[in-house]
């Protein structure tokens, strides 16, 4: 029995170890001696302290004072310290060794790793954190997008009320241009909080990063350079521009992380056509027409351990509290929703690459002359149902509408709405729907629109969105959608452009699969590489 007793202690996978009641060490087995570095003869007849902190010793004694009361056996959780000064969680569960006329002579202690639960309960309740967080970011951005809509619709009126000569006229264009980079701020929150709806367009990647430079060099700070090798012959993708926006900050913010003493970002961009080797070499990748964006910057750069773990979620190579490892697993998260690949290059000490491959698209328009000009369409004598739960929001934008000469039926939410519609004689040809309202928001209101009033039209607004669906496909590619905060002008465009829209033809086409000449290979660099597929 003792020596089935020993192997089960010996080879037992936990640290298993006996102290007298002085927490002296009386034994430790294999396990212990691999987790601590320490070898028994270094251990054996010193305190349990040499192992556990000593700021542990207390709740010791406490423990073993509960069990010499009656209490069967303890769990409780240390840091138990190496011989190299790591120190790692650990829990323990301990019972009282006894002899039968002496009482209780010892413990008896299983000691178990719980790095890896830790962390994983880290990562839950830093997920939990983000998603709170998340949630609150989300429901700010779509009340204060309502307020930005007033506010932009009051400000217009006004200009338009006193004229650009008036003495007035550049004071309230001062309050529009903050209200527009208000709107830059909600966008970030929708971004953060993953509840902007998804609206894939036509994009020309240069003009998005153009526009973007300004606020990128401001991020950076003084002492890093960003430069930009722009291709003027730059194909077109489909994507949604907000979103490749936040690739772009998160890749340029995670490169100015890596240079802390100063260095140089430079945003590339080029065309690139992906023979079926070239698809072979790149596991996963469709051959075909692409368009290539590369964020190269001169930082420390990482080794292949850590290239191997960067687009996973939770993962960072900062301090604590200075990261939260989500930037670049949203990055990935974003290029894979838009039909592209992302690969990272990097070596300790030569800088990182970020490599984006896109899905070149070319788009063909063939528009009837007969629209008219854009002033002129603005107008119309159509019937709009305008369904909004903000009162004076949907007051500005009904008054709007009718100046331009449409019938307007108001709602406040989706069951004033069928009521409504129910009671309309005449044809519906239009209906604005808030995609957020109470009880019964704008996608499930279009449902039942398209049953009673199939004829009828949608445009949804919202300043975001909680509909699940949406935040993972977006709208359907047939939907319209503002995103607040708009001019109500633009709404009155909207519709318009919705009524005449059998007028134009459009039509999408995506580049052939396999390309036939002039071959350039996305370049393949030496270093160590992290493709993700």
């Amino acid at each position: 029995m003792a020596d089935r007793y020993r192997q089960i202690f010996e080879n037992a996978n936990d640290v298993i170890y006996t102290t007298d009641l002085e927490h002296r060490v009386t034994a430790l087995n294999k396990a212990g001696v691999e987790l601590t570095g320490y070898n028994s003869d270094e251990v054996l007849g010193k305190s349990i302290d040499l192992i556990v902190p000593s700021e542990y010793i207390l709740l010791f004694d406490q423990m073993k004072e509960r069990m010499i009361a009656g209490q069967v056996s303890a769990i409780y959780e240390v840091e138990i310290l190496t011989r190299d000064g790591r120190r790692f969680p650990a829990e323990v569960s301990a019972r009282l060794i006894y002899e039968e006329s002496d009482g209780p002579v010892g413990i008896q202690g299983i000691l178990r790793d719980v790095t890896e639960r830790k962390r994983l309960q880290e990562q839950f309740w830093r997920s939990q954190r983000m998603e709170a967080v998340g949630q609150l970011a989300g429901g700010i951005a779509h009340d204060f997008n309502n307020l930005l809509t007033i506010i932009l619709a009051y400000t217009n009126i006004t200009m338009d009320s006193v004229g650009a000569d008036h003495p007035v006229y550049r004071h309230v264009e001062g309050i529009r241009k903050s209200v527009q980079r208000a709107s830059s701020l909600t966008r970030q929150l929708l971004a953060f909080s993953r509840r902007q709806v998804l609206q894939p367009r036509i994009l020309q990647i240069n003009s998005v990063i153009s526009d973007l430079q300004k606020l990128l060099t401001r991020l950076i700070g003084e002492n890093i350079e960003l430069l930009t090798d722009l291709d003027p012959a730059i194909g077109l993708v489909k994507a949604d521009s907000g979103q490749i926006e936040q690739v772009l900050m998160n890749l340029v913010i995670n490169a100015r992380d890596a240079m802390p003493n100063g260095g140089r970002i430079t945003v590339t961009t080029k065309n690139s056509v992906l023979t079926d080797a070239d698809a072979r070499e790149y596991h996963y990748v469709e051959p075909g027409h692409y368009v290539v964006i590369e964020v190269v910057d001169t930082g420390h750069g990482m080794d292949a351990e850590t290239l191997s773990h960067i687009f996973e979620p939770f993962f960072t190579t900062k301090e604590a509290g200075k990261g939260t490892g989500l930037g670049l697993a949203t990055v990935y998260g974003i290029v894979k929703q838009s039909g592209g690949y992302i690969w990272a290059n990097s070596e300790p000490g030569q800088g990182a690459t970020f490599r984006i491959l896109l899905p070149r698209t070319i788009e063909i328009f063939a528009e009837d002359d007969s629209r008219g000009d854009t002033q002129k369409s603005r107008h119309g004598v159509e019937t709009v149902l305008l369904v909004e739960d903000e009162h004076e929001l949907r007051d500005l934008l009904a008054h709007t509408l009718r100046k331009r000469g449409y019938t307007v039926i108001e709602a406040a939410d989706g069951a004033g709405a069928l009521r409504v519609v129910a009671e309309c004689r005449g044809p519906i040809h239009v209906a604005v729907l808030d995609m957020v309202m109470p009880r019964m928001g704008g996608r499930a209101l279009a449902n039942y629109l398209a049953a009673l009033r199939p004829e009828t039209s949608v445009v949804f607004i919202s300043g975001y969105s909680d509909d699940a669906a949406l935040q993972r496909d977006g709208l359907d590619s047939a939907a319209h959608f503002l995103q607040k905060p708009f001019e109500p002008a633009r709404l009155a465009e909207k519709i318009r452009e919705v009524l005449d829209l059998q007028k134009v033809t459009f039509k999408e086409i995506i580049l052939p699969i396999k390309p036939k000449t002039h071959t350039a290979r996305a370049s393949s660099a030496s270093s160590a590489s992290s493709a993700v597929k």
